[in-house]
């Protein structure tokens, strides 16, 4: 279906110079789920995990958009390597692993799931027996993006513009801690040689000591000041930028579909980074054996790193224990509210009691020690049997005596197993009482209609905006702000039985929350109040199942738990209090982990004297690509200028796409004398670069051989690409943008980054906008390439010997018809070699000397066995060679001319939007279609005015023209619905001059191409078209 899918999208765009921008997340603003919802705001704020700090839990992570996709497509060659994979394993135990760290409550798991990763390999690979990486590093200048060393990414840039992940941080003049990223942005950063440093350049631990030391009780504008503070504080120095210890070599993008080549890459590189949904509640999170297990959602916004895998990890870890006991249950003392119940635990340490409010509401359930104070060490869980089957529904679970506060309705009895967790207590007080409110009902509260917008009021005496919303239907809502504000956020209460409030939860614009109808909900305007002067609160999915409390809807413990064992163990990045040491498993079959983008990232990370110097333009992160028709190219030109006191060897070049099972071809020109042809310049690899990039990811690829470079020098990288099965191929570039969490500046110059559509004639400049296709700014194709420093200057010399000289024939005055090719490029007579022959008559022997131009150095000799003419023995009846015969001598009078032949003139134009050649022999024709802005390209060739017939058809559903001399092929395409137009010419019979017929198998239109220019046929035939023998002839080329 996918290479279905991408074969269309190719046909719809292959005549384009280039491919339209595919934004990595479509959309410029935020708009409310239902209506092009940003999916990066429409994350669940799940009850606060407490870091071991004492402060909430932090996150961070924005989902990718851009795509992933299976190696095991059409195009799988079925070569990658599949290791024998245990049935479970642990980095952990191998050693590969470093401490588990803590990121507070900052917005940065994105930078320590990278880090976990990254070091992970630096052990692996046995680059270093320790290693610490600073998260500050790579979190700070993935925001604060500085022109590298040789000024290639100059004007480049990327600022967070997104405060969710830390509204202490709202209206602050840097968000970098507080927006978010993923593994995607830092690919590209670790790839620009920023974000691998030592944790001794740029400490965390301090970082984190001096933000937790801001006081949080200062009134708003104070505290804002001292935020503003410390982040003047603790800015990094822009001299820090590329002081890396470590260089990310390769950096595999691999679907999570693909599990076993996700183990692989574990068993190799240590761990992979991914990203989750970090709600903690306990349906999901089951703490006893750490294990997670999110059934519904696939919003993601926390990044891990996975650490290993236990194919037989039990499904009973995962979920609620719902630990029911009917008999027990069902025979339990009754309890009414307010009063204390003596039970006993039995042999387990488990009693039960029975509750059936007299009014629906808040209560709290609690569990007292002989002397009346709570005792810490019982659980509490909540039961109530469903309507239908008499099964036990979970209603919430209260451990160690932490958020007992449950909504139990009037008129249903409710079970509550009191559970000793430690000790030896024998019995204890249970006491079930309504939960008091912790703040005053409001004087004015502004009712929301269903499916209406309503202005949000004015704020009241306490600074405050209140809100109320009854809903007719039970189900998921979202907040509609109007306008829409990314940033605000409500806290949501319930009224309590005394007539108070409680607060029960926080949700932000596009949230979800469940809400049961009848009941009122109360809702505090927090962030973002002053911006927004309307709101709606939108049904987004029925369910009757719901109940009042939005923080605790109650739950089938069944639900709660997957259907199969098997689990990754995952490093997380809030500290040792957390899980089993700071490590958890998650189900394999986790909601986020199987949504169709599902990816993983692992390093291969290099020592950071791997290469001297990086070449690049891509100096954002921006998560961006390009598609590019199978068979096209794309090319990068660099100035050497690295070194100099001496010289450099060009090493090995990258390539970035999101895609899989990507076919390449890499050559190198030095000195392109076009400056809008990165192929002007002259091949140096006597090999391409050739190979398949089986992942997605940013991939290092060592040349065959080293090549020499002068200061000064220009070269160019270009990389030709193909599919297997013909589809496009998605390609990463750098361009200006935004994206709801981040904007991003890529200063694209001329000159600097091409693209080559198969069918067109000429390179398309990448910084050029190309109207018409949704673009706003130019871009830069991710290729960069890797330079070491020599001593000495350097020059490049190619023995000519090395190249490829075929002889195909001679012509009429025994001159021989020759190719010259180096690295399967034809090279051009007269600026990369000069050629001599000498033709021997009487051994029909020509010997060809073929003689290096510019760094092309020596001679390289050949000879062709030309058929000598049959030698014609004189008789009797011919003339003596002095006797002057009876041939009219030329310029004898009586002398007969040939008949001289009509020729006309064959107009050759080109499409470059359409990528379509088109010719007539008319001049009114050619005015029309060059003033409609085709180009004039000359003249093609000379036809004769009489001969054999060439035919022209037009399809007009695909817009091209197609020419033939066979009335068969005529009359084929007549019939599946081509025209016969006029305006066809003649063939020479004589067959003088050659038109060569190429096509093209991966184009849906416009596949055809003629020329008399050998060269340029050859050149097509090396691209991939195929050779369809000669078209027709002409009298003379153009």
């Amino acid at each position: 279906m996918r290479a279905l899918l991408k074969k269309s999208a190719q046909c719809l765009l292959c005549a384009a110079l280039v491919m339209a921008l595919c934004p990595a997340m479509a959309f410029a603003k935020s708009e409310p789920a239902g209506q092009g919802a940003n999916p990066i705001m429409r994350l669940f704020k799940a009850p606060e995990t407490i870091s071991a700090s004492g402060n909430s839990a932090g996150t961070g992570a924005i989902p990718e958009q851009t795509p992933v996709y299976s190696i095991y497509d059409a195009n799988y060659d079925g070569l990658t390597a599949q290791e024998s994979i245990p049935r479970s394993y642990s980095s952990v135990e191998k050693g590969r692993v470093t401490p588990v760290g803590n990121q507070g409550d900052l917005g940065i798991c994105w930078a320590f799931s990278t880090i976990a990763a990254a070091e992970s390999s630096i052990l692996s690979e046995g680059l270093a027996s320790s290693v610490d990486l600073s998260e500050r590093h790579l979190a700070y200048f993935t925001y604060h993006r500085q022109a590298d060393p040789l000024g290639g990414t100059k004007g480049d840039s990327a600022k967070a513009t997104y405060a969710g992940y830390l509204q202490a941080f709202a209206g602050a003049s840097d968000l970098y801690l507080a927006s978010g990223g993923n593994n995607e942005i830092t690919l590209h950063a670790l790839a620009s040689w920023t974000g691998a440093a030592n944790e001794g350049s740029a400490s965390f631990s301090e970082l984190l000591n001096r933000y937790e030391s801001i006081d949080r009780t200062l009134p708003e504008e104070q505290r804002k000041a001292a935020v503003e503070k410390f982040l003047t504080d603790t800015a990094l120095d822009s001299s820090l930028a590329y002081d890396d210890s470590y260089h990310l070599e390769n950096g595999y993008m691999i679907a999570m579909e693909d599990r076993n080549d996700v183990k692989q890459a574990i068993m190799k590189y240590g761990a992979a980074a991914t990203l989750i949904n970090s709600n903690q509640s306990p349906q999901y999170f089951n703490s006893e054996h750490s294990a997670y297990y999110n059934y519904e959602s696939q919003d993601t916004d926390h990044d891990i790193a996975v650490v290993g895998w236990d194919d037989d990890f039990s499904v009973n870890n995962f979920g609620l224990d719902d630990g029911w006991d009917g008999t027990a249950a069902t025979s339990a003392p009754l309890i009414s509210a307010d009063e204390s119940k003596d039970v006993t635990f039995d042999s387990h340490g488990i009693a039960w009691v029975r509750f059936e409010p007299a009014t629906s509401g808040f209560y709290d359930v609690s569990c007292m020690a002989s002397q009346g104070s709570p005792q810490s060490n019982i659980t509490e869980t909540v039961y109530r049997l469903d309507g239908q089957g008499g099964n036990p529904l979970w209603v919430n679970k209260a451990v160690n005596g932490m958020d007992s506060t449950c909504f139990l309705e009037k008129g249903t009895t409710y079970y509550v197993k009191l559970t000793r967790e430690y000790g030896n207590a024998t019995d204890c007080a249970a006491r079930i009482s309504p939960t008091p409110a912790d703040t005053s009902m409001p004087d004015s509260v502004t009712q929301i209609p269903n499916g209406q917008k309503v202005a949000v009021p004015a704020p009241d005496a306490s600074g405050h905006r209140w809100l109320s919303f009854t809903p007719t239907e039970s189900g998921s809502y979202t907040l509609g702000p109007d306008p829409w504000d990314e940033s605000f956020e409500m806290t949501l209460y319930c009224a309590t039985i005394d007539g108070g409030l409680l607060q029960r939860t926080w949700v932000a614009a596009g949230n979800t929350i469940s809400l049961k109808a009848g009941q009122t909900y109360y809702l505090r305007c927090d962030g973002g109040a002053d911006t927004v002067t309307s709101l709606s609160v939108d049904l987004f999915k029925a369910d009757g199942t719901v109940s009042a409390d939005p923080r605790f809807p109650g739950f089938d413990c069944a639900t709660t738990r997957p259907s199969s064992n098997g689990a990754w163990l995952c490093k997380n990045s809030w500290g040792t209090n957390f899980g089993e040491d700071g490590y958890f498993w998650i189900s394999y079959e986790d909601a986020c982990l199987n949504r169709p983008d599902s990816r993983v990232y692992a390093y291969d990370m290099a020592k950071a004297d791997n290469y001297d110097n990086n070449y690049q333009y891509d100096g954002s992160p921006a998560p961006f690509y390009n598609t590019l028709p199978s068979g096209g190219s794309i090319a990068n030109v660099f100035t050497a200028k690295a070194n100099a006191q001496g010289g450099e060897e060009l090493k090995a070049v990258s390539l970035a796409i999101y895609d899989v099972n990507v076919d390449y071809s890499i050559q190198i020109y030095v000195n392109p004398s076009d400056s809008d042809d990165p192929t002007s310049g002259s091949p140096v690899l006597a090999t391409p670069a050739q190979g398949r990039l089986t992942y997605g990811g940013f991939h290092t690829i060592e040349l065959p051989s080293s090549i020499p470079l002068s200061q000064g020098a220009r070269y160019s990288v270009v990389a030709t690409l193909s599919h297997a099965d013909g589809s496009g191929i998605n390609y990463a570039v750098d361009t200006s943008g935004g994206i709801g969490f981040a904007s991003f500046t890529s200063e694209c110059l001329e000159g600097q980054s091409f693209s080559l559509d198969p069918q067109a004639a000429a390179w398309h400049d990448l910084s050029q906008v190309i109207q018409g296709e949704g673009e706003t700014s130019g871009r830069t194709a991710r290729i960069k390439a890797f330079t070491d420093n020599t001593d000495k200057p350097q020059t490049l010399s190619i023995p000519i010997s090395s190249a490829d000289v075929q002889v195909t024939g001679v012509n009429e005055s025994q001159k021989p018809v020759v190719s010259v090719s180096y690295g399967g490029v034809t090279l051009s007579e007269g600026r990369h070699y000069s050629m001599a022959s000498q033709y021997d008559s009487k051994s029909g022997l020509i010997t060809i000397d073929v003689t290096g131009l510019g760094v092309y150095s020596g001679t390289k000799t050949v000879t062709y066995q030309s058929t000598p003419a049959e030698p014609v023995d004189p008789t009797p009846d011919d003339p003596k060679p002095d006797d002057p015969g009876t041939d009219p001598k030329p310029d004898d009078p009586g002398a007969a001319d040939p008949d001289p032949v009509s020729t006309q003139a064959m107009y050759r134009l080109y499409n470059p939007n359409s990528g379509e050649h088109f010719y007539t022999a008319s001049t009114v024709e050619r005015d029309a279609v060059i003033a409609a802005g085709w180009n004039d390209e000359g003249i093609g060739w000379t036809a004769p005015t009489e001969g054999i017939q060439v035919y022209r058809l037009y399809n007009s559903f695909a817009g091209e023209h197609h020419y033939t001399t066979s009335p068969e092929e005529r009359d084929m395409l007549v019939g599946v619905g081509w025209t016969w137009e006029e305006g066809g010419w003649f063939s020479d019979p004589d067959e003088s001059v050659p038109l060569y017929r190429a096509y093209n198998p991966n184009a849906f239109a416009n596949n055809h191409h003629y020329t008399t220019d050998r060269g340029e046929f050859e050149t097509l035939l090396s691209l991939g078209w195929q050779d369809e023998g000669i078209g027709w002839h002409g009298v003379s080329a153009g």
